[in-house]
């Protein structure tokens, strides 16, 4: 089970690490299109995702955040979940869509 420092340390390291950790597929296809849109690789773009929460989160977005891991069976998925839809949300927001 990934806890929320695993979940910093994988955005931190190799691509490889990123692609073991289970998130919904619907989820990945989502972040996979963003960040070709952005001229990132994906693995650029979840780290993007986490060092945005972790800079720019608003303090009720931390409580939501662990409200959701303190819910869940694998907080550090729940955690990595709950980044990459902020960050999709904000790009579609950005971009005047429905996310």
């Amino acid at each position: 089970m990934l806890m929320l420092g695993d979940i910093l340390a994988l955005a931190r390291r190799s691509a490889a690490d990123l692609d073991r950790v289970a998130l919904p597929e619907a989820l990945i296809a989502r972040a996979k299109e963003a960040a070709e849109r952005d001229e990132l690789s994906p693995q650029g773009f979840v780290r993007a995702a986490v060092g945005e929460f972790s800079r720019n989160a608003h303090p009720d977005e931390w409580t939501q955040l662990m409200t959701r891991l303190r819910d869940c069976d694998d907080p550090g998925v729940a955690c990595l979940e709950a980044m990459i839809e902020r960050r999709l949300a904000r790009i579609a927001a950005a971009a005047g869509e429905n996310p």
